[in-house]
């Protein structure tokens, strides 16, 4: 477990956002393993080196030294944790919809979602074909379609792939996993809403939200899922209008704003 979250952290790391872990217990909240030394207490303590057993150093992935993994961690740490909007709830399931889990528990979950920024925060949008350089043709062009309502996506693309490493992640790995990525990115966008917008299939959806279509917040923002490109290319008339009327109801778009 260690392992798994040093490994989280060091990606976040490396896509430009600040790695943090709790300090403090929080109600109701599931105790967090400490990771090195807490950055207030550096001077007082030992090198983290000693806080990682021999077991866990000699399970570390090849070319990854432990050592080298806390010393990131503990300098990427201290960024503020997005903040929350009290008021904000959750928008509740419609009257008679139920919603099943579609995860096994010990099959490995394996996708990418590309990662654009856009006016509103930013869009990620899951491939067909994981394992991909990008998207498929047709996919590119209802992608440059379905941007272009809001101007186009603005600056480089980044890449979110599941697994992180070369281990199997599962349905709760990765959930922790996507749900530390959704976090950083709310906080490190600049948009006035902090939104996220997500075109992603029912399982990769289950992994953030509980039910596809329905916006819930996210920091400052709010995050909502929808259909992903390849579902709206195969079925247009159930998937197009569904997401369409998902982001009206959020008010992702205002047509108004745009005549």
């Amino acid at each position: 477990m260690v392992e798994q979250e040093l490994q989280r952290q060091k990606m976040l790391r490396e896509l430009g956002f600040a790695a943090w872990v709790v300090q403090k217990p929080l109600p109701g909240a599931m105790a967090s393993p400490v990771l090195g030394v807490k950055p207030g207490a550096a001077a007082q303590q030992t090198p983290a080196a000693a806080t990682v057993p021999a077991a866990e150093a000699a399970s570390a992935p090849s070319g990854e030294n432990p050592q080298t993994l806390l010393a990131q961690v503990r300098a990427g740490l201290g960024g503020k944790r997005p903040s929350q909007n009290p008021s904000a709830k959750p928008s509740p399931p419609a009257a008679g919809s139920t919603v099943q889990s579609t995860l096994a528990p010990r099959t490995p979950m394996r996708f990418t979602l590309q990662v654009l920024p856009m006016s509103f925060g930013y869009v990620m949008v899951q491939q067909k074909d994981p394992s991909a350089p990008g998207f498929s043709r047709d996919e590119q062009h209802l992608l440059q379609g379905f941007t272009a309502l809001w101007g186009g996506y603005q600056g480089l693309a980044r890449t979110f792939a599941c697994p992180l490493g070369r281990q199997p992640m599962y349905a709760e790995e990765a959930k922790e996993a996507l749900g530390g990525y959704l976090s950083a990115l709310s906080e490190a966008t600049q948009a006035p809403n902090h939104n996220v917008l997500v075109l992603a299939e029912a399982e990769v959806a289950e992994l953030m939200v509980g039910q596809r279509y329905v916006a819930t917040p996210l920091g400052a923002g709010q995050l909502l899922v929808i259909s992903s490109l390849a579902e709206m290319l195969v079925a247009p008339a159930t998937h197009k209008k569904n997401s369409w009327n998902a982001i009206l109801t959020a008010q992702f778009y205002a047509p108004a704003q745009h005549s």
